[in-house]
C-alpha cells in the first residue's frame, strides 16, 4: 500500500499544471497544514496566448487589467479524485489514470455541490485579486485536491475550472505557502446612449434639448426595490461596480446637447432611471426604469432620436384679437398648451412597490381679466384636437371670483387628455363701457398642475373717443349747451349712424331715428366713448337754440389711443371747438318781429315819399 502512494505522489508531481484560460492543476507534496490560493483575474478584448502557470507571481501579466467583480467558489474534491484513481474508467475499461482522473474532476458540474469558500475578485485596490485564505493542505489525512470554479457572467468567456493538487513546489523545490493563479477572460463590452428632450418645441419646431439631468443604471430590480443593484462606479480596469444601496449611485449628467453615453457595460439586463432634472420639467413614467438588455445582438442601446426621453413642461401661448375694439366687441381669444406625456401616468404613491396613483390630479386654466372684460361663457371651447371637452363631465367652469374665471378639469377630463397634443380653449371677452378712452386691458392665462405652472400674455385691447366743445362764435367762444349731434362713418347722406346701447355696445346702424343722439352740456361738452381706431363725423341736429345757425357741413374726427385727451376737455385745451354763429338781425321767419319791421319800412318810405314830393312842388 506504501508503494502505491509513493507511486501516486510521485505520479502527481510530474503533473503539469495546465494552461491559463483552460484551467491549472498543480501538484508536490505538501507541507505546511494551510495554503492561500490567491488568483489575480486578468481582462482582455481577444484571445491570447496560453501561458502556464507557475504557482508563482508571473510579471508577465503586471500590464494586464484585472477584472473585478468575479465571482469564484472553490471545492473540495480530495476524496473524490481518490476514489477516482481506485475505479474503473469506462471508456477504457481500466482504473483511471492520474490525468484522467484530474480531467474528470475539473469537468464535473458543481452547481449544486457546497463550496468550501466564495471570493468575489476586487474592485478597488488591487483590481482583479481574491484569495482563498488559509485552505487545508490535507483532507483525512490526504493531500487535498481543489477545483475552483468561475461562476460565468454575461458577454464574458469564462475560464475553465482550475484544479490545485496540493503541494505546489517551485522550479528550487521549495513548496509555495502562497500558490499564484491567473485565470484570464476575453470581456465583451457595450454601451447605452441617451437623450434628453423637453416635450416642448424651439422656434424651429425643434425639441429642446435638456442639460444637468441625472440618471442612474440599475439591475436585478426596479429603483428603489429591494435588491436593487445600482452601478456605483468603475473600477481601475473600466469594469462596472455595484452597490444595494442607492445613494452609492454613479449619476450620468446629460451635456449640453443633452446627451450622455457609457460604452464600458458587460452584458446583461439592466434599467434606466432619471433621478432629478432642471427646475421646471417633470420626470415621466417614459423616464423611469425603462429596461434594456445588452448581448451580443444588441451591443448598444439608444435612447436618443425618435426613444429620446422626455420632460414635461408647461408653456402656455396667448392670442387675441388685439389693439384698437369697439365698447361692446366681442375680442377672439385663444390659449394653447402642449398637454404633458405623463398625463396618465401611474405612480406608486403609497410605496407599496405598485403603480396605483395618477401623477397628475390638478389640471385648471386661469384666466385673469379685470374689471373692464366679461366672459361670453357660451363661447367657451376646449379640445386637444380629438377630443372636444365638455362640462361638467370633463371640466367646470368657475366664474364666482370678479375678474376672473377658471376651467378646472375633472379626473374623467385629465383621463382623457392626449399625451403631447395641443390643448386648445377658444373662447370671446367682451370690452365694457367701464374702461376709460385710451386705456389699455389685457388678460392673462395660467395653467396649473400638480407640478408646474406657466403663464402666457395676450396683446393689449384699448377703446377711443373724442370730445368737442360746443362755443358761441359771436360771443367770446361762450359755452353752448343743448346742442345735438349724431355720428356718422362716412361724409355722406348714406353714411351709417352710430348706435350706442345701454349697456354701451356699439354698432352702426341705417335708420336716423336710432342713433345715439349726443348732446352737449351746460360747460358746451360733447363726449362721445368707446369707438375703436378710426376716421368719423360729426353731425349737428340740432342748435343750441333758435338764435343760432345749424352747422352746414360735418365735422370730421380721427380716433386713436390718445384722441381722448381728458374728461375735463377744456382743462387741458386739447378738446376740439365746434362753432355755431348767430342769425344776425333777421329774426326766424313767422316771428312777432317781422311785422314791426314792415311797419317801420312803410314809414321809412312815406317820409321818403313825401319829402320827394314837396322838393318838386318848390321847383315847379
Amino acid at each position: 500500500m506504501k508503494k502505491k502512494l509513493l507511486v501516486l505522489m510521485a505520479s502527481l508531481a510530474m503533473v503539469l499544471p495546465l494552461a491559463l484560460g483552460l484551467g491549472s492543476s498543480l501538484t508536490a507534496e505538501a507541507a505546511g497544514t494551510t495554503v492561500d490560493i490567491k488568483l489575480h483575474k486578468k481582462r482582455f478584448s481577444s484571445a491570447q496566448t496560453e501561458i502556464q502557470n507557475t504557482g508563482e507571481e508571473m510579471t508577465q501579466f503586471n500590464s494586464a487589467a484585472g477584472f473585478g467583480g468575479v465571482e469564484f467558489k472553490i471545492y473540495d474534491v480530495t476524496d473524490a479524485f481518490y476514489a477516482l484513481l481506485n475505479t474503473i474508467n469506462p471508456a477504457t475499461t481500466e482504473k483511471y489514470t492520474m490525468d484522467e482522473a484530474l480531467a474528470e474532476v475539473k469537468g464535473k458540474n458543481y452547481s449544486s455541490e457546497t463550496p468550501v469558500d466564495t471570493q468575489t475578485t476586487a474592485t478597488t485596490g488591487t483590481v482583479g485579486d481574491l484569495t482563498f485564505a488559509d485552505v487545508d493542505a490535507k483532507v483525512n489525512g490526504k493531500n487535498a485536491v481543489y477545483v475552483i470554479v468561475e461562476t460565468p457572467m454575461a458577454g464574458v468567456s469564462t475560464a475553465d475550472n482550475m484544479v490545485v493538487a496540493l503541494p505546489i513546489k517551485n522550479a528550487s523545490d521549495t513548496t509555495l505557502d502562497t500558490i499564484h493563479l491567473y485565470p484570464k477572460n476575453v470581456v465583451e463590452t457595450a454601451g447605452i446612449e441617451v437623450e434628453k428632450i423637453s416635450n416642448l418645441k424651439d422656434e424651429d419646431g425643434n425639441k429642446v434639448p435638456l442639460e444637468e439631468v441625472k440618471f442612474v443604471i440599475h439591475r436585478n430590480g426596479v429603483y428603489k426595490a429591494s435588491g436593487t443593484e445600482y452601478l456605483s462606479g468603475f473600477d481601475g480596469s473600466g469594469t462596472p461596480t455595484w452597490s444595494t444601496n442607492s445613494a452609492d449611485a454613479y449619476e450620468f449628467e446629460t451635456d449640453a446637447d443633452g446627451k450622455f453615453s457609457e460604452d464600458r457595460l458587460l452584458y446583461g439586463t439592466y434599467y434606466l432611471t432619471e433621478v432629478s432634472t432642471i427646475h421646471g420639467y417633470v420626470i415621466q413614467n417614459g423616464a423611469i426604469n425603462q429596461q434594456f438588455t445588452l448581448d451580443a445582438t444588441n451591443k448598444s442601446k439608444s435612447f436618443a432620436g425618435a426613444n429620446a426621453i422626455e420632460n414635461d413642461d408647461i408653456e402656455v401661448k396667448k392670442t387675441n384679437t388685439g389693439g384698437s375694439v369697439n365698447v361692446g366687441d366681442k375680442i377672439d381669444y385663444k390659449v394653447e398648451t402642449v398637454i404633458p406625456n405623463g398625463i396618465k401616468d401611474q405612480i406608486d404613491k403609497d410605496g407599496d412597490g405598485v403603480n396605483d396613483a395618477p401623477r397628475y390630479v390638478k389640471y385648471e386654466i386661469k384666466d385673469t381679466h379685470g374689471a373692464h372684460l366679461e366672459l361670453d361663457n357660451t363661447t367657451l371651447v376646449l379640445t386637444d384636437g380629438t377630443t372636444t371637452f365638455a362640462s361638467p363631465a370633463h371640466y367646470t367652469l368657475d366664474e364666482a371670483t370678479p375678474g376672473e374665471f377658471t376651467v378646472k378639469f375633472t379626473a374623467a377630463g385629465i383621463a382623457a387628455m392626449a399625451p403631447n397634443a395641443t390643448l386648445t380653449m377658444t373662447y370671446k371677452m367682451e370690452l365694457l363701457q367701464t374702461i376709460a378712452p385710451g386705456a389699455e386691458v389685457n388678460n392673462t392665462a395660467k395653467v396649473e398642475t400638480d407640478h408646474d405652472t406657466d403663464t402666457g400674455t395676450g396683446s393689449e385691447v384699448y377703446t377711443g373717443g373724442y370730445n368737442f366743445v360746443k362755443v358761441d362764435g359771436s360771443n367770446d367762444n361762450e359755452a353752448l349747451a343743448g346742442a345735438e349731434f349724431v355720428v356718422r362713418d362716412g361724409d355722406s347722406d348714406a353714411a351709417k349712424y352710430l348706435k350706442v346701447d345701454t349697456n354701451g355696445e356699439i354698432s352702426w346702424v341705417t335708420n336716423k331715428t336710432d342713433a345715439k343722439v349726443f348732446t352737449s352740456n351746460a360747460q358746451g361738452y360733447v363726449t362721445i366713448k368707446g369707438l375703436k381706431d378710426g376716421t368719423y363725423y360729426l353731425e349737428e341736429t340740432k342748435a343750441p337754440n333758435d338764435k343760432y345757425v345749424l352747422l352746414a357741413s360735418r365735422v370730421e374726427f380721427i380716433v386713436n389711443q390718445n384722441s381722448f385727451d381728458s374728461t375735463d376737455p377744456l382743462a387741458t385745451g386739447t378738446a376740439e371747438t365746434v362753432v355755431n354763429k348767430q342769425k344776425g338781425s333777421l329774426p326766424s321767419t313767422g316771428g312777432s318781429g317781422i311785422y314791426l319791421m314792415m311797419a317801420a319800412g312803410v314809414a321809412v318810405m312815406a317820409i321818403v315819399g313825401v319829402a320827394y314830393l314837396r322838393s318838386q312842388r318848390k321847383e315847379a
